[in-house]
């Protein structure tokens, strides 16, 4: 699978009350993070450590590990999502742990 590839139709991202259709990319994830907080894709895929550009990155880790089939796996290993973003699995795991930390604080 490359790095761009469209999901299907049936694949599908849980929310709190039933499904919806989900056919985006990584790439379409991260330009849209990057967008939100007036970055660019280039900065969010680099080594900035930065705390402005590592959270956005951190969000869309979590947002691609939330994408799943319809069968409830997911659509993108965290391995893929590391290769994606120039990233170890192991931070792609810590990264959306911290995201996920920070959202149960706010």
């Amino acid at each position: 699978m490359n790095d761009g590839a469209r999901i299907g139709h049936d694949s599908v991202l849980s929310l709190w009350k039933g499904r919806i259709i989900f056919s985006q990319t990584m790439a379409g994830i991260l330009a849209e993070v990057a967008e939100q907080y007036g970055l660019t894709v280039v900065d969010l895929k680099g080594p900035a450590r930065y705390r402005h550009i590592a959270w956005p990155r951190q969000e869309a880790m979590a947002r691609m590990a939330r994408c799943q089939r319809s069968d409830g796996k997911r659509v993108f290993s965290l391995p893929q999502i590391g290769r994606f973003l120039n990233r170890d699995h192991t931070t792609v795991l810590w990264g959306i742990r911290r995201h996920e930390e920070r959202m149960r604080a706010s």
